[in-house]
């Protein structure tokens, strides 16, 4: 995509633009040995990425004239990449640390699919990742280690 400034898209009949940085470089990351530490640490990405997410939710992830594929690669190359970058080094999460991340995550994909935030969810997770086609959070992680 070199030479493209932005992408267009459209919006309640609206012709709007999403643009396009050259460079991005991701600042540092958090190392722990202490397991109160790493909560910290997990509690902080899943903050980010619902920080990333916020201003995107409303004309991007729940815009039905993009494509849920074109959505679903937004947001993991604009959202989930900032809130799991080093997620590779992490120590195995326990319970509470894998929650706060799944849902993390799970909010930006119900979005994606459909479901408004505020109301009860219509969807399981498992039929969200499905409808969306989408890799289940856990996969994510599992991938990190790995990659």
């Amino acid at each position: 995509m070199l030479g493209v400034k932005s992408i267009p898209y459209q919006c309640r009949g609206i012709i709007k633009s999403l643009p396009i940085s050259e460079h991005y470089k991701h600042l540092g990351t958090w190392v722990s040995k202490a397991r109160c530490a790493k909560f910290d640490v997990v509690k902080k990405k899943a903050s980010e990425i619902r920080t990333a997410a916020k201003p995107l939710r409303r004309h991007v992830f729940a815009n039905h004239d993009v494509p849920v594929a074109t959505r679903l690669a937004l947001a993991s190359s604009l959202v989930l990449a900032k809130g799991l970058f080093a997620a590779g080094s992490w120590a195995q999460l326990q319970g509470g640390e894998y929650r706060f991340r799944h849902a993390a995550i799970m909010i930006v994909y119900r979005t994606i699919a459909g479901e408004e935030r505020w109301k009860k969810p219509r969807l399981s997770d498992a039929e969200v990742l499905e409808t969306i086609g989408a890799v289940a959070p856990y996969i994510l992680l599992r991938r990190k280690r790995l990659g």
